[in-house]
């Protein structure tokens, strides 16, 4: 249950207690100094709890230059996400207590007469729940993510396709689905990571500190060796031969024999793909696109769009 209200004017901000149009003074728990001008108050409930995110209009100098230093992240269901320098960075994962807990509210929901306030005390009982976990989940994107960020300018992830990844199997009365149970298991398994999330909060950060973050073609990176860089697929004489990933976790070559950990291998194989994209962005006129890293405010940054177009067409 997520419910919000948007206030883009009449609020007042203190430190202890938010004014808020038509609702007075309400109390305020800040889990940080506001900072810059205030825009708007976005006002909303979930599972149970009331949030007010206040949007601000900030000015920030460039950021600084930093040494170069490149990784690729491999996101899997198994450990998280996975770097091409060896480190693994786990996500949290529901518990089977938790999947039983789950269960339990979701049949006591299902009880209930529909209607009734039994029923929308189950209902706000399984809403809380299902928040818990996804604060959860966003908290340790965001410590994986800023983790990825301080220690890396230029970070490659695979161009995943989420949606069609986590589609049901079900499919229709006249074409039933199969296996429906197995990939409804491997789809909560998938969103439990939270890959996208992870992905999405890596790119903001990645530009506020000014690097850059780009995606790879997924296809084939974790049954190539990142040591060769070959795949038996490659040639005639050795199509014959299975890829090298033998196991979950274990990656051996059988062109040359290398062996690593299957998730480090696809993490170097996607660096190797990134880097590939990175020169190929720098050789193109004007080099790579820069986020502003927010060197300008919204406002200012279309302001100052315009004046480039404004002189771009006087110079013509």
């Amino acid at each position: 249950m997520h419910e919000s209200c948007r206030f883009p004017q009449g609020f007042t901000i203190e430190r202890h207690r938010l004014k808020l149009a038509k609702l007075g003074w309400l109390k305020l728990t800040a889990h940080r100094k506001v900072k810059g001008r205030p825009t708007s108050v976005t006002v909303s409930r979930e599972g149970g709890h009331w949030y007010a995110a206040i949007a601000c209009e900030v000015e920030l100098s460039s950021p600084q230059r930093r040494e170069i230093a490149e990784v690729g992240v491999d996101l899997n269901v198994a450990t998280g996400a996975v770097t091409s320098g060896a480190q693994i960075l786990p996500m949290p994962r529901t518990s089977p207590e938790e999947m039983r807990q789950l269960a339990r509210l979701q049949k006591s929901l299902a009880r209930k007469k529909k209607g009734s306030r039994n029923r929308l005390k189950a209902r706000r009982a399984l809403a809380r729940f299902h928040a818990k976990l996804a604060r959860r989940r966003r908290n340790a994107a965001h410590v994986i993510s800023h983790q990825l960020t301080e220690q890396h300018t230029h970070i490659a992830f695979e161009d995943l396709r989420l949606t069609n990844m986590t589609a049901s199997a079900r499919g229709t009365v006249e074409q039933p689905g199969r296996n429906v149970a197995a990939k409804a298991g491997l789809n909560r398994a998938i969103l439990d990571v939270s890959p996208g999330q992870i992905r999405s909060m890596t790119k903001y950060k990645a530009a506020w500190a000014g690097g850059e973050c780009v995606e790879v073609d997924a296809r084939h990176t974790s049954q190539r060796c990142s040591e060769c860089g070959g795949h038996p697929r490659d040639d005639a004489t050795t199509n014959h031969l299975p890829h090298g990933r033998v196991a979950r976790d274990r990656f051996v070559c059988p062109l040359c024999g290398h062996e690593v950990h299957a998730d480090i291998n696809a993490a170097r194989n996607i660096l190797a793909l990134g880097r590939a994209r990175w020169a190929a962005l720098r050789t193109t006129a004007g080099g790579a696109p820069v986020a502003a890293c927010g060197g300008l405010s919204s406002k200012r940054a279309r302001e100052a769009g315009s004046k480039d177009q404004g002189m771009k067409r006087l110079a013509a």
